[in-house]
């Protein structure tokens, strides 16, 4: 079988960020969606529109990220695409998530972070060299 290459940089802004789930090996994964707006011409004018992406992270990596990472933060990711398949109300579907290798801190939203921040380390945690996705 062939190594075909695989690879995706998305920037945008996180739309939603869901709970970080841990492992005994002190790593953990969460996921989180990047929202990507861009305009497209209909009927001759420009109309505002937005791609959302499915985006999962893990390892020690993801344990120091997570309560960084709020609603709103411009961001981009590097990393890799990943089908799934699963059922819905009894049809079979199938959903492509991003596995974030790489994450880059962007601008922070316009006022503020509005949800209520975690406690702030004074520094982030240095990368794990290790695998974040095997989980």
């Amino acid at each position: 079988m062939s190594s075909d290459i695989n690879t995706i940089t998305l920037t945008g802004r996180i739309s939603q960020v869901r709970e970080l789930r841990r492992f005994d090996d002190g790593g953990g994964a969460f996921s989180f969606s990047l929202a990507n707006g861009y305009q497209v011409k209909r009927q001759g004018q420009y109309i505002e529109d937005v791609n959302f992406f499915d985006c999962k992270l893990g390892g020690k990596r993801a344990v120091a990220l997570h309560p960084h990472i709020y609603k709103g933060l411009g961001c981009t990711v590097h990393g890799e695409l990943r089908t799934r398949k699963y059922e819905k109300d009894g049809q079979q579907r199938t959903a492509i998530d991003v596995l974030v290798r790489d994450f880059t801190f962007g601008a922070a939203p316009k006022g503020g972070r509005q949800d209520s921040p975690q406690p702030q380390q004074s520094a982030l945690p240095k990368a794990v060299e290790d695998d974040p996705f095997n989980y």
